[in-house]
């Protein structure tokens, strides 16, 4: 408008008294209008590349007047967007310095360690301490020195596989009890090699169990005898929840199902044989755990590995 000020004014002067003289039929007489709306008193100028929509109640210095209003409330706006801006960038800033000192105040954590934890391992869900063998002679071992008669063995229905047992001193087990110390026999046998997706599973009272070889036999390390009924847990899935239970400081890389371990961990994942070689699915439950809360990156590779029976697929990652 500005450049084209005394053209546009001379249009605008042609239309207002064409109209009043002539009407709107003679209105494109004035040159460069190429639009015109009698009933609206509208009417549109072109001006190089562009085309103006005017109204022949308002002269030029009435629309002079309305940019500068525009352009000034605009400068206004931007004005504002600028502190808004600034007053965020500020505040951005305070909320990181307020997250390096809460940061500094948040303790350390550290994995911590148990006598029970060379061993498979869970706590049940109703407070049972339940082991199980990572290899024969850590069977070999379990049986001989904490097997007691009222505890109850586990064992995948599957020749190879981690003996598993409840500990009881005392008490009764409850059947959720012996189902995840089922779960844990279940996904730490050979079964899981085996790529199956769910085997039966059978426990029975420690004194049901011997290390003593029939007359003439021989048991090899990590066998054992049963004498008695068994009692079955049929179809047990092999679905291994992992997860990371932290109380206090100290944290633990618990196993067991999933209705357990999410119970206790804000992060966890849950895996099923498969293809991903082992290492590398230690490897991705590890990041997912740091990614989580970096605090995690003191579980090491090895910690994760001791509950991983193999080679697997990530089924879940929570959250």
């Amino acid at each position: 408008i500005y450049s084209n000020y005394l053209d546009l004014e001379r249009v605008m002067n042609c239309v207002r008294n064409t109209v009043k003289s002539l009407g709107w039929n003679k209105v494109f007489t004035c040159g460069d209008v190429v639009d015109v709306n009698a009933h609206e008193g509208a009417y549109s100028v072109r001006l190089g590349d562009h085309v103006i929509r005017l109204n022949v109640r308002l002269t030029l210095k009435d629309y002079v007047i309305r940019l500068q209003k525009k352009l000034s409330d605009l400068k206004r706006r931007l004005e504002g967007a600028k502190e808004h801006k600034e007053e965020l960038v500020r505040r951005l800033k305070e909320l990181k310095s307020k997250r390096i000192e809460l940061l500094e105040t948040i303790p350390a954590l550290v994995v911590k360690r148990e006598w029970y934890h060379k061993y498979h391992w869970l706590i049940s869900s109703d407070g049972f301490l339940v082991i199980g063998g990572r290899n024969a002679e850590q069977n070999e071992s379990l049986i001989r020195k904490y097997l007691g008669d009222n505890d109850v063995f586990v064992h995948a229905d599957i020749q190879g596989g981690s003996v598993v047992i409840v500990r009881t001193e005392g008490k009764e087990p409850t059947e959720r009890t012996i189902y995840e110390a089922s779960v844990l026999a279940a996904c730490h046998s050979k079964a899981w090699k085996a790529g199956l997706g769910a085997i039966d599973v059978f426990w029975v009272w420690g004194k049901q169990v011997s290390k003593k070889a029939p007359s003439g036999e021989y048991l090899p390390k990590g066998s054992f005898m049963i004498y008695g009924r068994k009692n079955y847990i049929r179809n047990v899935p092999l679905r291994l929840a992992i997860g990371v239970e932290v109380k206090d400081s100290s944290i633990y890389v618990i196993q067991g199902p999933e209705d357990l371990v999410s119970e206790r961990c804000d992060v966890y994942v849950v895996i099923m044989p498969g293809e991903l070689r082992k290492v590398n699915v230690v490897k991705e439950i590890r990041n997912h755990f740091i990614k989580y809360d970096h605090r995690l990156s003191v579980i090491s590779e090895e910690d994760i590995s001791r509950v991983v029976p193999g080679s697997s697929r990530i089924l879940k990652r929570y959250p």
